[in-house]
């Protein structure tokens, strides 16, 4: 009877022993899971940073690149085909009217770069958080303040050509001269000067900001 009841209470500590392993057993296999997940979660995220971080970069690199094409002050041949010079039109008169035409060209050529800052910039803040706005902020403002220059060349030069008519006048090819000059300076880039101007610091100015942002997440994943 003693042996049986021995017998019975050894099979019963082991039972609870086995039952104890096993308990501890599942609770090892939970905690390498979760181990395992928060690591590849962390892996994932990481990653996905890094990402964001080389397609912002990008992006703002294509920007720059868009708006110093844009504000190029050189024209070819096809363009001087396009705008034909009035009687008496002063050189750089033709050139400024010109130019114009040719910069909203560009301004619609390019303009798929700027759709994609305005709808994208949200994504990146939730991302890098919501000071990096101030950057797509500045980008944007050069190529409206661009494509403002541009239409008001073409419609202070417009606007005179109809008071020739209108008023049965002579153009005051000066008066215009004088009224677009600042217009200019804004769409065009004076690469004759030894220092930027103030769009191009702007802009040089805003994608350093990025750089100082994404480089060193780029570069730590690079290690």
């Amino acid at each position: 009877m003693k042996m049986w009841l021995f017998a019975e209470t050894q099979a019963s500590g082991w039972t609870t022993f086995f039952q104890a392993v096993q308990a501890l057993s599942v609770v090892i296999g939970i905690g390498i899971s979760l181990f395992a997940l928060n690591q590849w979660k962390s892996e994932h995220l990481g990653k996905k940073t890094i990402d964001m971080a080389e397609e912002l970069l990008i992006l703002f690199y294509q920007a720059r690149d868009a708006i110093r094409e844009i504000r190029f002050p050189g024209i070819t041949a096809i363009d001087l085909e396009r705008v034909e010079r009035m009687p008496n039109e002063p050189l750089d008169v033709y050139k400024s009217r010109l130019y114009a035409v040719h910069l909203l060209n560009r301004l619609h050529h390019r303009a798929e770069v700027f759709r994609r800052l305005e709808t994208e910039r949200f994504r990146f803040m939730a991302r890098f958080g919501g000071d990096i706005e101030s950057q797509f902020t500045s980008v944007i403002s050069i190529y409206a303040e661009i494509k403002k220059a541009a239409m008001q060349i073409q419609h202070e030069i417009a606007n005179e050509i109809e008071k020739r008519f209108t008023e049965n006048r002579e153009i005051q090819y000066e008066s215009v001269a004088t009224r677009i000059s600042e217009e200019t300076k804004i769409a065009k880039e004076d690469l004759a000067s030894e220092t930027p101007d103030r769009l191009e610091k702007k802009l040089s100015e805003t994608v350093k900001a990025v750089e100082d942002i994404c480089r060193p997440i780029i570069q730590a994943a690079n290690k």
